[in-house]
């Protein structure tokens, strides 16, 4: 990728942009800010090969769920993804087998600002409330297991 600029990258899932990553030795660019995937069946695995903990400029992160039906935590357990310290802004959709966020891969986000999950029926809690001190929005919607003690969608 040599001496290009890159900020946002947008549909990481079709199949040009992945294999011009998986082909990289260095991974996704260090200076992304924003960052969009979808239809990436192995996503984690993929995440974890370019190199994804390594962007400490990503601010926002956009993943949805379409084709990994195998996913039911956010990020994997036993994988050792942790997401970068820097996010501000994650938005988790339609990933139709999403049961939970694992604590673990989020504890670090001291930054995290905006979280949104969408069209994740299967969800049914959310990180402890002390992991997401900066949190200033939540956004719930499509997500009814998670909606059952709430008055309304939270968005």
């Amino acid at each position: 990728m040599g001496a290009q600029v890159w900020f946002h990258l947008k549909k990481v899932g079709c199949p040009p942009q992945i294999s011009k990553f998986s082909q990289s030795k260095e991974g996704f660019p260090t200076n992304l800010t924003s960052l969009e995937i979808s239809n990436a069946p192995k996503i984690y695995t993929s995440l974890v090969e370019w190199g994804f903990n390594r962007l400490a400029s990503l601010q926002q992160l956009d993943i949805s769920g379409e084709g990994c039906s195998n996913v039911v935590s956010f990020p994997e357990e036993g994988i050792g993804m942790t997401l970068p310290p820097p996010l501000t802004s994650i938005r988790i959709r339609n990933f139709k087998n999403l049961e939970f966020m694992c604590s673990k891969g989020i504890q670090h986000l001291t930054a995290l600002q905006d979280l949104a999950f969408i069209n994740c029926p299967k969800l049914t809690s959310l990180p402890e409330k002390d992991m997401l001190l900066s949190l200033e929005r939540l956004c719930i919607w499509g997500c009814p297991l998670l909606q059952e003690g709430c008055p309304h969608t939270l968005c």
